[in-house]
């Protein structure tokens, strides 16, 4: 059987891990689900287990990193306090303010349903 084909197996944390392929270990080495410390066994080595770092120069190394995480776009707000101290500038990812505007936008709308005739509210809920 030749290296490229090969089914290893790791060990990792007291337990047995795989069949897995060449590329899949050192995916998981990028990963750091396991460590070059731990050991791997594969058809060929008999009833050795080998550290992984042993065998790195057999797995293939043109693996990619997994896609970078996304950065939010962040939308900037400026709080008003109702005592009259400074305003306060924060920045709130754009999908974050989205749905806090939807649930926002609700809320309004039943209270202009609670206004009297002359101005005044009705006693309100908890929660509003």
């Amino acid at each position: 059987m030749t290296t490229a084909s090969a089914k290893y197996f790791a060990s990792a944390d007291g337990k047995q891990l795989g069949p897995f392929t060449g590329r899949q270990i050192r995916t998981k080495l990028f990963r750091k689900t396991i460590t070059p410390d731990d050991y791997v066994w594969r058809d060929g080595l008999g009833d050795q287990w080998v550290p992984i770092r042993s065998i790195l120069d057999e797995l293939p190394s043109d693996v990619a990193p997994p896609p970078a995480p996304e950065t939010p776009e962040l939308r900037h707000i400026e709080i008003t306090h109702p005592d009259g101290s400074p305003s306060t500038l924060v920045e709130v990812p754009e999908k974050v303010f989205t749905n806090h505007r939807q649930r926002l936008s609700k809320r309004i709308v039943r209270l202009r349903r609670m206004i009297r005739p002359a101005g005044t509210f009705w006693l309100l809920p908890a929660g509003f």
